[in-house]
């Protein structure tokens, strides 16, 4: 009687006993493989919802400002134009000092204003395309 095996001890039995385990294990991982796609799925679609706001608020900020550079240009243009024909018009060195000093402000507070402007756009694009993508990730735009 030592020498008879069990049903349980032959190696059919073992075979089936690990094929068993292997395919529940297997049934395990697919499980968890779905509902991670199952929870991906929606996050991937608002991410990318996300990113597609967030490209088109930042192809509208870099188009105002291409029109805020292009004002700028049109101004310094403007100023460089006209200041020739103003200076033939001085009667004096004074007045063609006091002209260049005149010019000179238009420029400078020009490119002030222009910059200025340009600062806050560039400030507003940044905030607005961020805002989609903080919401999927979950913080908060300051």
């Amino acid at each position: 009687m030592a020498n008879q095996q069990t049903q349980k001890d032959t190696p059919e039995a073992k075979v089936e006993h690990i094929a068993g385990t292997a395919h529940e294990a297997a049934d395990r991982v697919a499980d968890t493989a779905q509902r991670a796609t199952d929870e991906a799925v929606p996050a991937t679609r608002g991410l990318t919802g996300a990113f597609a706001t967030s490209y088109g608020a930042f192809a509208d900020g870099i188009q105002e400002l291409q029109h805020g550079y292009w004002r700028i240009v049109q101004k310094s243009f403007n100023i460089a134009t006209s200041a020739p024909a103003e200076m033939m018009r001085c009667r004096s060195l004074t007045e063609l000092s006091d002209l260049q000093r005149e010019i000179f402000g238009k420029y400078l507070d020009g490119v002030v204003d222009a910059n200025k402007t340009l600062i806050d756009v560039s400030a507003r694009v940044a905030e607005t395309a961020a805002k989609p993508l903080h919401g999927q990730v979950g913080l908060r735009a300051h």
